[in-house]
């Protein structure tokens, strides 16, 4: 497994994607209802918007996702790719948006 980080492989911030449908995992929308966010039924993935990917045997594994839904608050999907056009969100959460996130531990991350 190869896990990337935007901090790390800058070439993250040029992944699109078109527009996935989205399902929720239990959690995930556990989640959602106890933070109040919410999560889009479908995700069009644009320039800057993915923060880490994680790739096992040449297959991205997940996606974490990273959106402005305000001046002051990001919007932060963890997404797994299905087989199908569907995308399951894991989890949610809201993040500052002038969080730079200076604690990340790079050791965790591939070279």
């Amino acid at each position: 497994m190869q896990r990337y980080n935007i901090a790390t492989h800058p070439k993250l911030a040029t992944i699109t994607c078109k527009r996935r449908p989205l399902r929720m995992t239990r959690h995930a929308s556990l989640r959602s209802l106890e933070k109040s966010i919410l999560v889009p039924p479908s995700l069009e993935i644009t320039a800057g918007e993915v923060v880490e990917l994680e790739i096992v045997q040449g297959q991205a594994t997940k996606l974490v996702v990273r959106r402005a839904i305000s001046n002051t608050k990001h919007l932060v999907l963890v997404l797994v790719p299905g087989q199908d056009e569907t995308w399951t969100v894991v989890t949610c959460w809201l993040n500052a948006a002038g969080d730079n996130h200076a604690t990340l531990n790079k050791s965790r991350l591939s070279a």
